[in-house]
């Protein structure tokens, strides 16, 4: 099964981001945007790993102290691979630190498991649409809004038409009040 670790996004960061991706259908017709429910932010991509390797990951970060919560709040718009020829449209996030010290603390949690080794490094931000062709988003932005990362989700990604169909498996709560 193809697996990834997460966070969430506040319902008024999804409206948003929708609100954004009508925009970039608007300018470029042809561009797939990702439907507001299946806006996150990877922490961890593991791909396809066998049904004992997910059971291996959900038990061993179940219970393990994942660290206090915090808020991010949304930046630039930007691209992959840049923001003037774009085929991957994402939003930056502000505060990013602590998602990166969240992504690797996850990394050490899962120590010796034997998962995939990480295939880039850890960049924070949400995808919101995906072109075939480049495409030029310098113009566009959202409003800086702020929300809380409360948990950490493992989810099954299945491939499916018209869209991915993202499948919560397992829940890790962050501390705080």
């Amino acid at each position: 099964m193809r697996l990834f670790l997460a966070v969430e996004v506040s319902e008024e960061v999804r409206e948003e981001l929708g609100r954004l991706g009508r925009r970039l259908k608007g300018e470029f017709p042809s561009i797939k945007v990702v439907p507001p429910a299946n806006l996150h932010i990877t922490l961890r991509f593991f791909g396809e790993v066998e049904d004992r390797v997910a059971s291996l990951i959900s038990s061993k970060l179940r219970g393990l102290p994942m660290g206090g919560r915090f808020s991010v709040r949304l930046g630039k718009v930007g691209g992959f691979p840049s923001r003037f020829g774009a085929r991957v449209v994402w939003v930056g996030l502000e505060n990013e630190e602590r998602l990166a010290d969240l992504s690797d603390r996850l990394d050490s949690l899962l120590g010796a498991a034997p998962i995939p080794p990480r295939d880039k490094p850890f960049v924070a931000h949400i995808t919101v649409a995906r072109s075939r062709r480049p495409v030029n988003v310098e113009g566009f932005s959202v409003r800086p809004l702020e929300f809380e990362i409360r948990r950490v989700v493992l989810y099954r990604s299945i491939l499916a038409k018209p869209n991915a169909i993202y499948e919560p498996l397992d829940y890790y709560y962050l501390g705080g009040p």
